[in-house]
């Protein structure tokens, strides 16, 4: 599973070592402050091997611009999903 955040910050994104965007997903993911991958300053990825089982999480992640500002949480996007690997019953 690939999860793609876009910034749209007018200075950039803090690119300095250690401020990478970085990712937390909670449950049964193992994922706590992972830094994302840069496709462009205001696009970054985490590709996930998920786990398997069943199990609710939530994402959030965690970036500052240039000058030092933290991003604000997400609106109007939902930051939480449920992983279900049961096979259906035919």
């Amino acid at each position: 599973m690939v999860f793609t955040a876009t910034f749209t910050e007018a200075n950039g994104i803090d690119e300095s070592a250690g401020i990478l965007p970085r990712i937390t997903l909670s449950g049964a993911s193992g994922v706590t402050n992972v830094a994302m991958t840069k496709s462009t300053n205001l696009i970054w990825t985490y590709t996930w091997n998920v786990p398997a089982g069943n199990f609710t999480s939530t994402i959030s992640i965690a970036a500052a611009d240039v000058a030092g500002n933290a991003n604000t949480a997400v609106t109007g996007t939902r930051t939480s999903f449920i992983l279900d690997d049961t096979p259906p019953v035919i």
